[in-house]
C-alpha cells in the first residue's frame, strides 16, 4: 500500500492525505482500501474513503463543517470480533451528517446482531436517529432491542422512542426482563 500526506499543524490545522492499500494486513488480518481526506481547520473538505479490515467495511464520502456540506457514511461490520478491540457481533449503520461541529445535524439507521462490548450483550437491535441543529432542531430517536444484558439488568425486550425537539421532547420506553434476578416490566 501507499500513504501520502501534506499539511500544517501550527495555527489552523490543514492537511491532505491520500491512501491506497492493497494486499495489506492489520494484526495479521487482510486489509484494503483507498481514499483522499482533506482537513482545513474545523472543516472536512470534500473527501472520500473506504476501508476493509477482516471483512468489515467502512465508507465515507462528502464534506462537513460548513453550510451545505453533507458527509455520508456507511459501516457494514459482520465480523467485529476479528478486529481485536473486545467487541464482537455484527453492526450495520448508515447515515448523513451535515452542519458543523458546533451545530451538527445527524440522520442515521442502525442494526446490530449478537453485539458484545465487554460484559454487555445485545442479541438484536435496530433503530433510527435524527438530531437536528439547535434547540428547535428535530429530535427523533427510536430503538428496538431484544436479549440485552447490561450488568445486573437483563431485558428480554426493550423499546424506546425519543421525539420532539432538543429543547422540548418526550421519551416513551417499554422493557421486560429482570433486575438483579427480580422480574421487571416497565
Amino acid at each position: 500500500g501507499a500513504v501520502a500526506a501534506t499539511g500544517t499543524l501550527s495555527g489552523s490545522v490543514s492537511t491532505q492525505a491520500a491512501f491506497h492499500l492493497v494486499d495489506s494486513t492489520y494484526d495479521g488480518l487482510p486489509m484494503s482500501g483507498d481514499g483522499r481526506v482533506q482537513l482545513a481547520g474545523k472543516r472536512l473538505l470534500p473527501s472520500t474513503a473506504q476501508l476493509s479490515v477482516a471483512g468489515n467495511q467502512a465508507h465515507l464520502d462528502g464534506s462537513f463543517g460548513a453550510p451545505g456540506d453533507r458527509l455520508r457514511f456507511a459501516i457494514d461490520a459482520p465480523q467485529l470480533d476479528r478486529l481485536g478491540f473486545g467487541v464482537a457481533g455484527q453492526l450495520d449503520a448508515h447515515g448523513e451528517v451535515s452542519g458543523s461541529f458546533a451545530h451538527p445535524d445527524v440522520s442515521a439507521d442502525y442494526r446490530a446482531q449478537g453485539l458484545v462490548i465487554g460484559a454487555n450483550r445485545i442479541g438484536a437491535a435496530q433503530g433510527q436517529a435524527h438530531l437536528g441543529d439547535g434547540l428547535d432542531g428535530a429530535l427523533d430517536v427510536s430503538l428496538s432491542a431484544s436479549q440485552v444484558a447490561l450488568g445486573t439488568i437483563a431485558f428480554d425486550t426493550l423499546s424506546a422512542k425519543l421525539a420532539g425537539t432538543r429543547a422540548r421532547h418526550t421519551l416513551e420506553a417499554h422493557a421486560q426482563g429482570a433486575y438483579a434476578g427480580h422480574a421487571l416490566d416497565l
